[in-house]
């Protein structure tokens, strides 16, 4: 449906660089990224608020690099949503296609159809000023779908209201792509948000594209390790590749003394440096049996500092000693993630030997883009 080549935007200091993605025909597609990395630059150059330097955007095959915002006919709601201060909510809605003169009977059904999904009838006389910031954002949405554009391009539309809210609009916002099957285009730095609504995601980071998948492929296997921070990833370390099966399939990590299973990329050899990650879910405390955990292929030791409980349940830190310190002296900060049900309170400084299977260890296939 979209398709963005090899393009490249100038802003000032900050240049998004050789972005390439493709958006299929009614897809909710999700921009992720840290605060500053291009992703409002990005659905601009896409809506064609911005000029790009090079590259080229094309919808349904046709190139639509040159055309004015007016000609793409894409639907756009901006962070502060722009509603027009002396027009009702009714009006504001309206507004463009009085200005398209499309104000036909087809129209206004159609019109109807998003106040009664959008559950906005009550406001429709009112002006933006009197509207909160939920009102405020399902207007604006009624406004970019009221002219059943091919492509909605939706910039943080929920940063400005509170998240109790915000879940509603998430379920209203999934409500609306089923009904009319709009292909969408969203920028978050959410991953709640982005989980919740869209079917993948692309990740900026600096101006550059990291990473596009599916966003569970996002969360469990992180391409770089920017996208592994960006997602909320501490545990991500350095080793060394130590020994490979006969199958090819793993390998053994040498990390500060300790010896980890993993999976074995491509291209590696026997010897090589490699930057891996630790997912704190997957690990676990073995506080059965000291001798049973020993006999274990990947079993780590570390020394409990401080628990945190959330509504996940409880984020555990350990440092982890240097393997063949017997000092401990070299330490390394480690995360281990477990639900609310599990019966794990160690002491203050108490030494925990910790179980980590081969699918908690994942490897960075490329390195990281900083």
């Amino acid at each position: 449906m979209i398709r963005v080549e090899r393009l490249t935007c100038a802003a000032g200091k900050f240049k998004l660089d050789d972005i390439t993605l493709a958006v299929a025909p009614g897809e909710y597609f999700a921009i992720l990224g840290p605060t500053g990395c291009g992703k409002t630059t990005l659905l601009e150059c896409i809506c064609g608020l911005r000029t790009i330097t090079d590259g080229q955007i094309v919808v349904d095959g046709r190139d639509v690099t040159g055309e004015s915002p007016e000609r793409r006919g894409f639907g756009y709601v901006p962070q502060d949503y722009v509603l027009l201060p002396f027009l009702t909510v009714s009006e504001n809605i309206l507004f463009p296609l009085r200005v398209q003169k499309k104000l036909d009977a087809d129209a206004k059904a159609h019109f109807s159809a998003l106040v009664d999904i959008l559950r906005i009838g009550p406001l429709l006389d009112r002006k933006p000023h009197h509207l909160s910031g939920g009102e405020r954002q399902r207007s604006a949405l009624a406004r970019a779908l009221v002219t059943r554009p091919r492509l909605l391009l939706l910039d943080e539309p929920y940063a400005s209201v509170d998240m109790g809210l915000r879940k509603k609009l998430w379920a209203e916002m999934k409500s609306v792509h089923s009904r009319f099957h709009t292909t969408v285009v969203h920028v978050t730095h959410d991953l709640d948000e982005a989980l919740a609504l869209s079917q993948r995601a692309a990740v900026l980071v600096n101006g550059c594209l990291a990473q596009v998948g599916r966003m569970e492929e996002i969360l469990e296997r992180p391409a770089t390790r920017d996208v592994a921070e960006f997602t909320g990833m501490t545990n991500i370390y350095k080793g060394q590749v130590a020994g490979m099966d006969e199958s090819g399939k793993t390998m053994t990590i040498r990390w500060h003394g300790w010896t980890l299973r993993a999976p074995l990329p491509n291209g590696l050899n026997l010897g090589a440096e490699v930057e891996f990650y630790l997912r704190p879910d997957r690990i676990e405390p073995l506080t059965s049996s000291v001798k049973e955990g020993a006999r274990r292929a990947s079993v780590i030791s570390g020394r409990f500092s401080s628990a945190v409980v959330h509504r996940g349940g409880r984020t555990f830190f350990f440092r982890v000693p240097n393997g063949t310190d017997t000092g401990n002296r070299n330490t390394e900060a480690l995360e281990v993630s477990l639900s609310t049900e599990c019966v794990f309170a160690p002491e203050e400084g108490e030494s925990v030997l910790l179980d980590v299977p081969e699918e908690a260890v994942g490897i960075f296939p490329r390195p990281s883009t900083v």
